[in-house]
């Protein structure tokens, strides 16, 4: 099974980046959801991009996924943002 799912990688270097929100701010994101969260991806995109841009000398694809923890991951969000070029 690992096998068969490293068969479909491209042969090209892989990196996780976690991006957090301190659960201090969970009130208020409860709050204003749609908002927030859309700033935290805008804000992740751009920077990613703005890194691949400057240290790697091109553009970059990624995926960014929302993850939560605690008593509210029954919740959906539904927002799975792509981006390449």
């Amino acid at each position: 099974m690992v096998g068969e799912a490293k068969a479909l990688l491209l042969p090209c270097p892989y990196y996780q980046v976690v991006f957090t929100i301190d659960h201090i701010f969970n009130p208020l994101v409860r709050r204003n959801e749609k908002l927030l969260y859309d700033l935290l991806f805008q804000t992740a995109a751009r920077l990613l991009l703005a890194y691949g841009q400057t240290y790697l000398k091109g553009k970059i694809g990624f995926t960014i996924v929302l993850h939560t923890w605690g008593h509210f991951t029954w919740r959906r969000f539904g927002r799975l943002p792509q981006h390449s070029d």
